[in-house]
């Protein structure tokens, strides 16, 4: 079967999942695994894309979040108020969660690839391992709904690109301007700590 068909199989698979688990869970157990900024997040998000602008009380202006993952949760409540003219907390919480997990399958996945390159033949126990405790941790620590998801996954991708270069000895080097600018944007402290080292590895 071809590479990319397998891709959006298991993707169709994960999403389908992803919506049961995320529609048929009552909130009332989905709050336990999401923090007091992920509420901030979810509200301030949802105050933007309302044409509020970035506030969380409708008052006071608000810069307290970090701007990439800010923006995704803001595109994706405005794609939502399209369809209705308000959304309620439940299901704006319950469309969180669902990006959450979306963007564990897609490190998943990007971190498979990579590690298959790099690794060959134990590719799927390292990666099963790593993402494991990468998909786990958030919940034990009730960090869903937070930046970190995304940050992972960009690292992730900026992984499987770096592993091509190594072992396919492709020039990628425009993507990996727009990853460490995005990585940035996920996580503004890393512009100042993560983002230099891997320049400076470069």
């Amino acid at each position: 079967m071809d590479k990319l068909k397998k891709f959006w199989i298991f993707l169709t698979i994960f999403v389908v999942i992803d919506i049961c688990l995320t529609t048929l869970l009552p909130v009332k157990f989905l709050v336990n695994f999401v923090f007091d900024d992920s509420c901030f997040y979810i509200k301030t998000a949802y105050n933007f894309s309302s044409g509020l602008g970035s506030t969380f009380d409708g008052i006071n202006i608000t810069n307290g979040y970090q701007p990439l993952w800010f923006m995704i949760l803001a595109g994706v409540f405005s794609i939502c108020l399209r369809f209705a003219d308000s959304c309620s907390p439940q299901f704006l919480l319950r469309i969180t969660i669902f990006i959450h997990f979306l963007l564990f399958y897609l490190t998943f996945y990007f971190t498979y690839k990579s590690f298959k390159l790099l690794f060959h033949t134990y590719a799927v126990k390292i990666n099963l391992l790593l993402c494991t405790s990468l998909c786990i941790t958030p919940i034990f620590i009730r960090n869903v709904g937070m930046e970190m998801p995304l940050t992972t996954l960009l690292f992730a991708i900026y992984l499987w690109i770096k592993s091509r270069e190594i072992i396919l000895n492709e020039d990628n080097h425009i993507f990996k301007i727009v990853l460490l600018i995005l990585i940035s944007l996920a996580r503004i402290d890393f512009f100042f700590s993560f983002v230099p080292i891997l320049i400076l590895y470069e």
